[in-house]
């Protein structure tokens, strides 16, 4: 397929059609005041899958819409669209989370490739260390890394985001983890304990993501009020180890929305609630910590918002009880992966 933009207004932007000609066009938006963003403007972009919604429209016969570039300064971006091929994505609504179990537990019984699976991407750019739980880490999502009991996708935002932009990664996530783990071992099944997080930090550092506090303050039971201080001395410390770097703090997506959708998500109101207020809160106090101690928020909630667990399943970013596709039970797929790292690029490059 190719794209190919009809003439817009100046107030809108131009209409984009896929074709057969070829799997990549261009698309160019009118928007004069505002560079073109990576997905969907001005430069080459896949075509989405036909028929499909993405966030800015829906992909009927066909067409799309560019949409204007992201300039966070402050402000939630823009929904992005998607970029997830027919086959791709039908593959993986099809397999559930247990076939992805499954085939964890083969290859791991057989000593093949989680033992060798790196956890630093090797490129050419700066490095970049993620530090997180199991939102950050990409639980189930093909194809997981070594150690086995982090459940580390090298599908994840952190993994995608430095493959787009030429970034060594050191990715340090691991599900399962609260902040005590950024400072001591995790204790992980499988493989033995995990290093502490802030261990892959160095002075040479130039990006790093945190991506934590749901596990203390919804598994935990903690407050907001005991989580402040903890992430603030977090971020200190994380400057401390890496002073040259740029701090990225990530944001929750909506994992489910308030009440739940009973009976097809199968989860009580009340327990829907306590994870959706969860999300809320953990988001709230990131973000005023990340103002408070000089790094930057990334907002990948807003643009998720009616995309959670209870959305249709071609478009959802997060999987329910019973996921559809692989995915830990109530945490992002792999398209809601794939949308965080546009979100997580877009800002990284608006602020580098």
């Amino acid at each position: 397929m190719s794209r190919h933009c009809a003439a817009g207004s100046p107030s809108s932007p131009r209409a984009c059609r896929c074709t057969r000609a070829s799997r990549i066009g261009t698309c160019s938006a009118e928007y004069p005041d505002q560079p073109a963003r990576r997905v969907g403007c001005a430069t080459p972009v896949a075509c989405p899958p036909l028929g499909v919604q993405t966030i800015n429209s829906v992909c009927g016969t066909g067409s799309a819409r560019c949409a204007p570039s992201l300039d966070l300064g402050g402000r939630h971006p823009p929904p992005l669209a998607i970029d997830v091929r027919r086959r791709k994505a039908r593959k993986l609504i099809r397999r559930s989370v247990w076939a992805a179990v499954t085939g964890l537990s083969a290859i791991f019984a057989s000593g093949q490739a989680l033992s060798s699976a790196p956890a630093t991407a090797e490129a050419a750019g700066g490095i970049y260390v993620a530090l997180g739980e199991s939102g950050a880490a990409g639980p189930f999502i093909p194809n997981q890394l070594a150690p086995l009991g982090c459940f580390r996708s090298d599908h994840n935002y952190a993994h995608l985001t430095a493959a787009a932009l030429g970034l060594t990664l050191r990715d340090a996530t691991c599900s399962g983890a609260r902040i005590a783990n950024m400072y001591a071992p995790q204790q992980i099944p499988f493989d033995g304990p995990d290093t502490p997080q802030l261990d892959t930090l160095s002075e040479d550092v130039s990006v790093v993501t945190v991506d934590i506090g749901i596990n203390d303050y919804v598994s935990d039971g903690w407050t907001r009020s005991e989580l402040e201080p903890k992430y603030a001395a977090l971020l200190d410390d994380i400057r401390a180890r890496a002073p040259h770097a740029t701090i990225y703090v990530m944001g929750k997506i909506e994992r489910i929305r308030a009440g739940g959708c009973f009976p097809s998500v199968p989860l009580p109101p009340d327990d829907a609630d306590r994870i959706y207020q969860g999300v809320l809160d953990v988001n709230a106090t990131s973000a005023a910590q990340a103002a408070a101690h000089g790094a930057i928020y990334v907002d990948t909630y807003t643009p998720s918002v009616g995309l959670d667990a209870c959305a249709p399943a071609n478009v959802r970013w997060a999987e329910g009880v019973i996921p559809q596709a692989p995915a830990q039970p109530l945490h992002a797929n792999a398209v809601g992966y794939a949308n965080e790292a546009l979100i997580l690029e877009a800002t990284i490059r608006a602020h580098g």
